[in-house]
């Protein structure tokens, strides 16, 4: 890898754990973006490939697609039941004092979302408790009101 001003913005996972995961996907795929081509693989830290070695046995991880490495590190850190779901919906709040600002709806869409998508198919609460928890959360007072309006 020859030293550039690429390489010297390479993100790097050297750490096993969601928060450090997260980061690293969100700046790889700033990464990529920018025009990088190294594969994830050539990105992880030794302690990182030793919980891979484990986590899939038998695997190439010198030729690991990034897809299958994304797949694998979604795995380790989804939601495994229906009380870890409903733990980390209710860790997403809006600011009690968003004034209806679209950005910050946005983000808490984007955010409600990505935990239920991750979740394992046996983890996700019922529709019913979705919406409930989805709504608890809104804010202002004055939106939430609003949403529970609309007909559903």
């Amino acid at each position: 890898m020859a030293l550039d001003a690429k390489t010297l913005f390479l993100p790097v996972l050297e750490e096993v754990n969601e928060s450090a995961w997260r980061e690293f996907e969100s700046k790889y795929r700033a990464y990529k973006v920018r025009g990088g081509n190294e594969p994830m693989r050539s990105l992880l830290a030794p302690g990182v490939i030793l919980l891979l070695e484990v986590y899939l046995p038998g695997e190439d991880l010198t030729a690991v697609s990034n897809n299958k490495l994304a797949e694998a590190f979604e795995g380790l850190y989804a939601p495994k039941n229906r009380t870890d779901t409903m733990a980390r919906l209710k860790a997403i709040r809006m600011s009690a004092n968003s004034a209806w600002a679209v950005g910050e709806v946005a983000t808490y869409v984007s955010e409600f979302r990505a935990v239920v998508k991750r979740a394992v198919a046996d983890a996700l609460p019922s529709n019913r408790k979705l919406v409930h928890q989805f709504l608890s959360n809104v804010r202002p007072v004055g939106l939430q009101d609003e949403l529970r309006l609309i007909k559903m």
